[in-house]
């Protein structure tokens, strides 16, 4: 299938341990730009690490104030709705096959957030949106693709599948 993107995006660096590789992400690279400002961000950095490959699993962790490293494995379907991500999370994409499909992740005055290394595919909406005073997040090797069906006319969609930032959030990379 020919995967039709509207836009990827690839900043420099990553974040986490100097040893680990994930995909093109090494895990010891620090965010710039925007997210280095106001304290910078580390997201999960000093929280367990744990992997996820459903909506339900990432629904249930996503949604705490712990700080975590998720890594995710394989393909998510959210089957047409958004993961609400608390504050101190880092959302990382194992390999090259990390995917979240019809739908994606919000925040509502969230913090300290990274996302890397995961392509996004038929978002309804917007596949990130970080709303009301959220800052520090680094959006870091994404791919955002508005379907994976060669036939779908991208002009009959109701976002633009990519992210979204509104009222007041500041320090995103």
């Amino acid at each position: 299938m020919i995967l039709k993107c509207l836009a990827t995006i690839a900043a420099l660096g990553c974040l986490l341990s100097a040893s680990a590789q994930y995909g093109q992400c090494k895990m010891s690279d620090k965010p710039d730009g925007f997210a280095s400002y106001g304290g910078g961000t580390t997201g999960g950095a000093g929280g367990e690490v744990v992997t996820m490959s459903t909506k339900a699993e990432l629904k249930k962790v996503l949604d705490t104030e712990t700080p975590l490293i998720v890594q995710i494995k394989g393909t998510v379907d959210c089957s047409g709705s958004s993961i609400r991500v608390r504050a101190n999370k880092t959302l990382i994409g194992l390999g090259n096959d990390a995917k979240i499909i019809n739908g994606g992740f919000d925040t509502y005055k969230g913090s300290n957030i990274i996302i890397r290394n995961i392509t996004f595919v038929a978002s309804p909406e917007d596949a990130i949106k970080l709303q009301q005073e959220t800052r520090n997040v680094w959006i870091n090797h994404c791919t955002f693709c508005d379907t994976e069906d060669p036939n779908h006319d991208p002009k009959k969609g109701s976002g633009d599948g990519t992210i979204d930032v509104t009222r007041q959030s500041s320090n995103v990379t």
